[in-house]
């Protein structure tokens, strides 16, 4: 089973997310990480065909995010399942960070998982 959640935050500023686990871009990625960890805008991209990034994270455990909002200021995200997979995504107008959970079941067993927002 590949389950994965796709919230979408409005642009809140240069600053987008910051993830709890050691990550790496690659090269050229219209996001870059800046000295406060948070991911951030690349200047002169254009982000209004959007953008579609896969970082580096390690695998199987969770994964804790901070997310910047223009309203809220930040909502903490905390994905509480082993990570399996993580997709960065955004347009001029939006962002998401895309936590994949994976897992085998088999006949007659169960999974579960959550996520759960603060503000």
């Amino acid at each position: 089973m590949r389950w994965f959640a796709h919230p979408f935050f409005p642009w809140a500023g240069a600053e987008t997310c910051r993830l709890s686990l050691e990550s790496a871009l690659p090269e050229g990625a219209p996001l870059v990480e800046n000295e406060s960890g948070y991911f951030a805008r690349r200047p002169g991209v254009d982000w209004s065909p959007g953008h579609y990034m896969k970082p580096r994270v390690p695998l199987g455990g969770e994964l804790n995010v901070e997310q910047r909002h223009p309203t809220l200021g930040v909502v903490r995200v905390e994905c509480q399942f082993p990570l399996g997979d993580l997709a960065l995504w955004g347009n001029s107008n939006t962002f998401s960070f895309e936590p994949f959970f994976q897992t085998l079941v088999t006949p007659g067993a169960a999974a579960r998982w959550s996520v759960a927002y603060t503000f």
